[in-house]
């Protein structure tokens, strides 16, 4: 295995825990491949995005924008429902 000598801050590591100022860590041997898979995804992404663009130009977004419905006050609903001594939630489910 490689080793490389990586500067220990932005290691994660547990609260209270202290990290040399110098680490020495296995080398990643997937760089490479993950680099290339990154290209891949990026090269990817623009292609879909350039499709996209073409499907529905950015103008036409912009006037759908424009032409919704006033979104609610989030903020101020959430206010409210403090302020009259409910509780508020926030919540969001991803698969």
């Amino acid at each position: 295995m490689n080793w490389v000598r990586r500067d220990g801050e932005g290691l994660a590591t547990r609260p209270g825990r202290k990290v040399a100022p110098l680490a020495i860590v296995p080398a990643c041997p997937y760089k490479a491949a993950m680099t290339d898979i990154l290209a891949k995804i990026t090269a990817y992404k623009r292609d879909e995005i350039a499709a996209a663009q073409t499907r529905r130009p950015l103008r036409v977004i912009a006037e759908y924008a424009r032409s919704a419905p006033r979104v609610r006050p989030f903020a101020a609903a959430i206010d409210a429902k403090l302020a009259s001594g409910q509780s508020a939630l926030i919540a969001e489910i991803k698969k």
